[in-house]
């Protein structure tokens, strides 16, 4: 029977000493199916692999066949960077993507072995910029990906590339990409980030509501169909921390910050995003070094605080 070339088929695993530990030669007087090799996968290495399994199991197969398939294009893209706008924002993920596409050796996608695939992607997930479980760059090249499919002339792609680049269009990327990490699937989302661009991101700063007069909050992070889905640096911090609400019914709700530990003794930039189906808002805050726990920071106090945190949500299932 002729084995699958699709890596969704298959489960990528680094051979670092966990794995070896967990299939011994013998227990007590029997003995194992085990596993011998030559060299283990460095500890580091294993625990980044480990972080961005998610880009290695099938879910990103398009994004690397589109690119590996057409480089004619991804270097057009790359000679277009220096006339974009903002071109420091493009160099990085475009090194990237040129470098790991050059390790298909000029093959299409679908002309690889699936182990060879494996061998690509795994060189594309220890290679750019990662943070935690997201591959910055892996997100990035969705765009590349986007310009090869829609925009058809430099002067196309140039304009594509400008306007993703936006900081308020940038920062809703980042957001769908943080949700599709950590599976959060509703339509209606209010999502907290900090620590972008080397800022102050140790302090645990924490976004709550209330649904229908009940908070919700770390500390009930389920009220209604409303839910935090996840929160971050209440107790490890992160480098690029980041919480999530999803509002799965209709009502009146306000959002708030409150910083619960002001590890960075500073002040605490933040932007907290607000999407529904047909309207998204990005606001940018600060928490003052000042400030004190419990001392919320409302919509009222941030920049273009609009209808989205302040007024009526109407409510998309999902998680």
């Amino acid at each position: 029977m002729a084995l699958s070339q699709s890596v969704s088929d298959y489960n990528m695993v680094a051979v670092d000493a966990e794995f070896m530990d967990m299939c011994p030669i013998a227990v007590g007087p029997f003995s194992h199916l085990h596993f011998t090799c030559e060299e283990q996968t460095p500890a580091d290495v294993a625990s980044r692999l480990q972080s961005l399994l998610v880009y290695l199991n099938g879910s990103f197969d398009n994004r690397f066949r589109r690119l590996v398939d057409d480089p004619r294009s991804l270097q057009v893209i790359q000679r277009e960077i220096p006339h974009l706008v903002r071109p420091d924002q493009w160099r990085s993920v475009a090194d990237w993507a040129v470098n790991f596409v050059a390790k298909a050796g000029g093959r299409r996608w679908g002309e690889v072995a699936a182990h060879e695939k494996c061998e690509v992607m795994a060189f594309a997930m220890l290679t750019g910029r990662a943070q935690g479980s997201v591959h910055v760059d892996a997100q990035q090249a969705g765009n590349f990906v986007d310009s090869m499919d829609g925009a058809r002339t430099a002067s196309a792609r140039r304009a594509m590339m400008d306007d993703r680049s936006n900081p308020e269009t940038c920062q809703v990327s980042r957001v769908a990409a943080l949700l599709r990490v950590k599976y959060a699937t509703s339509l209606c989302t209010v999502t907290l980030m900090r620590g972008a661009d080397g800022q102050s991101h140790q302090s645990d700063l924490d976004l709550q509501t209330k649904v229908g007069g009940k908070e919700l909050y770390y500390g009930s992070k389920r009220v209604g169909d409303c839910q935090l889905n996840f929160e971050a640096n209440a107790s490890a911090v992160e480098r690029n921390p980041a919480e999530n609400i999803s509002l799965n019914q209709a009502g009146a709700f306000v959002f708030r910050v409150n910083n619960y530990i002001n590890r960075d003794n500073a002040d605490v930039p933040f932007e907290i995003t607000a999407q529904k189906p047909g309207f998204t808002e990005v606001h940018a805050g600060v928490w003052p070094r000042s400030r004190k726990n419990g001392d919320f920071v409302t919509a009222e106090d941030l920049t273009g605080a609009g209808q989205a945190l302040r007024g009526r949500a109407e409510g998309a299932r999902g998680e």
